[in-house]
């Protein structure tokens, strides 16, 4: 009985540890690539992304109850109990469609078990492996993408006579751009760790696939990652890295001439667009991105009585006071920008609970590069500033399912090892400084 126990336990290890990762990174893409294509193409309506995730949240549920010590376990176990009582009270009060609700609040969870899956499980993989599985991701998807935009196959990110850029066969554009964001900056830190052709092809395949999408997040934050990158490798001394004093001038030389004639391609390019873009990408089009969507959610915020501070009036609520606040024809109309979103469709309690999980990892990971600057604290903490930046200002973060998995690898990444790595960072910098 013991022996068939032991078995069956080593055979659920294998598939979570082995097989799962599979199902998380490289069969959702095609998940959603056959989704996007039944609805764009053939305008066949089918639940398939939905189903395919509802699977992943049963086969991951369990872990929500597993280490419960953790603090992100216990945060969630609660946002799970407050959502659920909020959920009845929102029928009450508002006649709000429980099926909307749900299906709005499954995409948070799905960022949350999937977080508490490879927390769980994050000494199971070592570092190469975990960085390996986002920056494949990233490169797939990035085929895709480039595929497209070249053939003229897929759908144009904003329609099909302005803007520029391709989504491919996804329906989700907008979450594509930081997508992407997160696998760049960790084959950025992939490739300068091992600098072979294999993880050099992948990184400029992701490169122009964050280009090629056409959004402003994905332009500015591969900007700034790879920029603020190419500074730490030419003035921060970093045994991880593994770079000379030769080979840091030698990077200087190569950002300063690449990099000028870089921007001013891409400034002749970006000019030679339509108006849409053009205002897309101003200051003004950037500060305001969202702003006539934000004015609506701070009505329903500042009208927020007492059982509404704590859990808001529901996602339906919201919704549908912003698409009567802008009178669009629609019935729902969302406010993507998610701490306005968040806050006005779930309180300052309950919505307050879902956001400072996202702020507690960024804090993880700044504490802990400070501690420990290396390349890979510092990549991790980049990635974490860009996604609250992302949020707040462009949506589509929080509730990003294709994120997910790639978000969660970095959270791993920041936890991972910690007394190792502590024990590595004293021990070889003082070997690389003397």
């Amino acid at each position: 009985m013991t022996s068939r126990y032991s078995l069956f336990k080593i055979n659920i290890n294998r598939f979570y540890t082995e097989t799962f990762p599979k199902i998380l990174f490289l069969y959702s893409i095609f998940v959603d690539c056959i989704n996007g294509f039944l609805q764009e193409s053939c305008n066949i309506i089918l639940p398939v992304a939905v189903v395919y995730r509802t699977i992943i949240i049963l086969l991951i549920l369990p872990f929500l109850f597993k280490n419960v010590r953790f603090w992100g376990n216990k945060l969630v176990i609660l946002i799970l109990i407050i959502y659920c009582c909020a959920l009845v009270l929102w029928h009450i009060m508002s006649d709000s469609s429980i099926s909307f609700e749900i299906n709005y609040f499954a995409r948070i969870f799905y960022f949350h078990v999937i977080l508490l899956y490879f927390l769980f499980y994050r000494n199971e993989w070592d570092e190469d492996e975990l960085v390996r599985m986002v920056v494949n991701y990233g490169f797939y998807v990035s085929v895709i993408i480039v595929f497209c935009f070249f053939s003229g196959l897929g759908y144009k990110s904003y329609g099909e006579n302005f803007g520029f850029g391709t989504k491919g066969f996804f329906i989700a554009g907008n979450d594509l751009g930081l997508t992407l964001l997160f696998t760049l900056g960790l084959g950025i830190y992939s490739f300068l760790k091992v600098r072979d052709w294999r993880r050099g092809i992948k990184l400029l395949s992701i490169i122009l696939a964050c280009f090629l999408i056409g959004s402003r997040a994905g332009w500015f934050g591969c900007f700034l990652l790879c920029f603020f990158s190419m500074l730490y490798c030419i003035f921060k001394k970093d045994y991880s890295l593994k770079l000379s004093l030769k080979k840091r001038f030698q990077f200087l030389s190569l950002f300063m001439l690449l990099g000028s004639y870089l921007m001013v391609q891409v400034l002749e390019f970006i000019y030679s667009l339509d108006t849409y873009v053009l205002d897309k990408i101003s200051l003004e089009g950037i500060i305001n991105a969202r702003t006539w969507l934000i004015e609506s959610a701070q009505k329903v915020i500042s009208n927020f009585g007492v059982i509404s501070f704590f859990i808001g009036k529901g996602v339906c609520y919201l919704f549908r006071y912003n698409a009567e606040f802008l009178g669009t024809n629609e019935e729902y109309r969302a406010i993507e920008a998610d701490y306005y979103e968040i806050i006005g469709a779930f309180g300052y309690v309950l919505g307050g609970l879902i956001l400072i999980l996202y702020v507690a990892f960024f804090l993880k990971s700044f504490v802990t590069f400070l501690r420990y600057p290396i390349f890979k604290n510092y990549i991790c903490c980049m990635l974490f500033m860009l996604f609250l930046g992302i949020s707040y200002n462009a949506g589509h973060a929080i509730t990003n399912t294709m994120l997910a998995p790639a978000y969660s690898v970095v959270v791993v990444l920041v936890y991972k090892n910690y007394r190792d790595d502590r024990e590595k960072y004293i021990r070889k910098s003082i070997s690389y400084r003397t």
